[in-house]
């Protein structure tokens, strides 16, 4: 039982780490751009997407639950271009939707349009976890 409910706990945490690290992503990119001569207004932001300031508010205010649609939108709406990646935690692999990456991993951007797009996850992985089974 014990095993199960330190599953679950996992996986809320996983859930959790990732809502919070898009929201923060967001959050930095509205911080930066409301320090710009143009100032940025949250009001940009809900109109571009459609929905009150409120909603947008309460998004940043709390742990927001965002579909894979929304958070398309939110970046679509703040002109970002989001980078997917996964780490397997069982062998330390990365994986793009182009595939198995191979090379090292960086934090720079790619030079070119065709080179594929790393990120640095050595802070953020500290290996593989390991589920009983």
């Amino acid at each position: 039982m014990t095993e199960n409910k330190d599953t679950e706990m996992l996986a809320e945490y996983d859930r959790f780490f990732y809502r919070s690290s898009l929201v923060s992503m967001f959050w930095a990119v509205i911080q930066a751009r409301k320090k710009r001569k143009s100032a940025f207004k949250m009001k940009q932001l809900s109109d571009a997407l459609k929905v009150d300031k409120s909603v947008v508010s309460r998004w940043f205010a709390n742990s927001p639950n965002w579909t894979a649609n929304t958070v398309s939108d939110i970046a679509n709406a703040l002109d970002l271009e989001i980078r997917v990646s996964v780490y397997d935690r069982t062998d330390g692999k990365i994986y793009t939707p182009s595939g198995e990456q191979t090379q090292a991993l960086t934090t720079s951007c790619p030079s070119t349009i065709d080179e594929t797009p790393r990120i640095n996850t050595a802070s953020t992985f500290n290996g593989p976890r390991v589920f009983a089974s």
